[in-house]
């Protein structure tokens, strides 16, 4: 589980030092260059998945999301953070339980859901299940 702690944190990380790349060279109106990577997008969620399932925790995915047409930068990376975060929350606070994370692209929206189940030490009245981060 600290691996793929170590993992997911190198990672956000790395998108950390992209964007302040970015927002640099943007601020220094173009007059000095600096190397920058491409931030994780959602073609990436496959190492995510298989990072939280080495936790022990029985990944689900379900995606009507079709990658050949793209998506927008920032909806992009927004999504892949989401579910960067809610499986981290999951793993964190759920370890070994079930996580759903589904992916739908409609027209020009795109809905990321990611439901896991809800485990405690103590019984709960509410439901049985929590969806979100």
């Amino acid at each position: 589980m600290l691996e793929a702690v170590r993992e997911n944190s190198v990672s956000a990380l790395d998108e950390m030092r992209t964007m302040i790349t970015l927002l640099r060279s943007a601020s220094d109106g173009g007059g000095q260059q600096y190397e920058t990577t491409a931030p994780a997008r959602l073609v990436e969620l496959s190492r995510l998945v298989e990072s939280a399932r080495a936790t022990g925790m029985d990944v689900v995915v379900g995606s009507t999301v079709d990658e050949t047409t793209g998506l927008p930068a920032a909806v992009d990376l927004t999504a892949y953070r989401i579910a960067r975060e809610a499986l981290t929350n999951a793993v964190k606070h759920a370890p070994g339980g079930r996580v759903v994370v589904n992916l739908r692209r409609a027209g020009g929206t795109l809905t990321v859901e990611i439901e896991n189940e809800l485990r405690s030490a103590t019984p709960r009245s509410t439901a049985g299940r929590a969806t979100g981060c």
